[in-house]
């Protein structure tokens, strides 16, 4: 068996719990004598992206969107104040499904297609 120094194991030990989970804001690092130890990243980067950022929105575009081609105008207002009159989660329902110029606009140009 190989002969290992305390010094060796004391600095194995040392880094064992920040080796466990690298994820986490380090990464390893070679020394010079040949150790591998974890060493804390600098500026650690949110890892989601703007395109995880910006599903939500086109989500909601896109229900608007199926909603606006479902219904006729007055049909979708009727529908919009039957959720305002549920309660807070309906009226934030309605708010949020508000048709906007974007939305109509796709609507009607996707309509004869449908």
């Amino acid at each position: 068996m190989a002969y290992v120094s305390d010094g060796f194991t004391r600095r194995v030990d040392h880094a064992a719990p920040r080796r466990r989970k690298p994820g986490q804001g380090a990464r390893p690092v070679t020394r010079s004598e040949g150790l591998i130890v974890m060493r804390p990243r600098r500026g650690l980067r949110l890892r989601l992206g703007p395109r995880l950022l910006l599903l939500p929105l086109a989500v909601l575009l896109g229900a608007r969107l199926c909603l606006a081609l479902y219904f006729d105008p007055q049909a979708y207002a009727q529908w919009q104040a039957g959720l305002s009159g549920t309660g807070a989660a309906g009226r934030a329902l309605a708010w949020a499904l508000t048709p906007d110029p974007v939305t109509q606009g796709l609507a009607a140009a996707l309509a004869p297609l449908l």
